[in-house]
């Protein structure tokens, strides 16, 4: 599991994860003081797949309890972001075909 944690100075914290072909991410944990979480998933040539954010308590996402919701873009097949306003907690990615690399940055 990756976390990402506000800094004193407020800088911006970033994760990216690689997703292999049918696999479920690990989450990437987002912390009490990111307020907003860019996410963008890259698919490698002909993969697809999509994002999925979650709200639930970081306990339920340590323990695999916690609810998913599919990203508003849905299953993509080239590069796209978006950006999720609080209270998001988790974000993990999902390949349907091939391998994909989830980026998040928090601020």
């Amino acid at each position: 599991m990756i976390s990402l944690q506000p800094s004193m100075l407020g800088t911006n914290k970033s994760a990216s994860l690689v997703v292999p072909d049918g696999a479920t991410s690990a989450p990437i944990i987002i912390n009490e003081g990111i307020r907003t979480v860019t996410i963008c998933l890259i698919p490698a040539n002909g993969a697809s797949g999509k994002a999925q954010y979650s709200t639930s308590s970081a306990e339920n996402v340590d323990n695999g309890t916690a609810n998913w919701r599919d990203w508003p873009r849905g299953v993509i097949t080239e590069i796209q972001d978006d950006v999720l306003n609080a209270p998001v907690t988790a974000v993990r990615a999902v390949s349907e075909v091939g391998s994909l690399t989830l980026e998040a940055v928090g601020a």
